[in-house]
């Protein structure tokens, strides 16, 4: 969920580019990480980072089709079936809501 923001802040689309194998979108090498653990052992993550040139201006191209595809719906928390609603919705605005 997308609050107060469009798909310029959507860092989900780079997971998207990901699992589709979009060219340009990952180093084609890895670099060593690690990840400690509860009990403080590290464990060896070599990842490929993200390094697509494409600025945040190309995500808004996704936005309409998220849309049009049914991924996405904007409103407000209004207009959403949440049986929570202990905090106020926004007054001005709108979230993305992803399906």
């Amino acid at each position: 969920m997308l609050i107060g923001v469009n798909f310029t802040r959507n860092t989900y689309i780079h997971g998207v580019e990901e699992w589709e194998h979009v060219p340009g979108t990952l180093t084609e090498g890895t670099q060593d990480l690690y990840v400690v653990d509860y009990e403080g052992k590290r464990h060896h993550t070599p990842q490929h980072r993200h390094c697509a040139p494409r600025s945040s201006r190309d995500v808004l191209k996704v936005e309409p089709v998220a849309i049009r595809d049914g991924a996405t719906t904007v409103g407000t928390f209004e207009t959403q079936n949440f049986p929570l609603r202990r905090t106020p919705a926004p007054r001005h605005g709108s979230a993305y809501f992803f399906h």
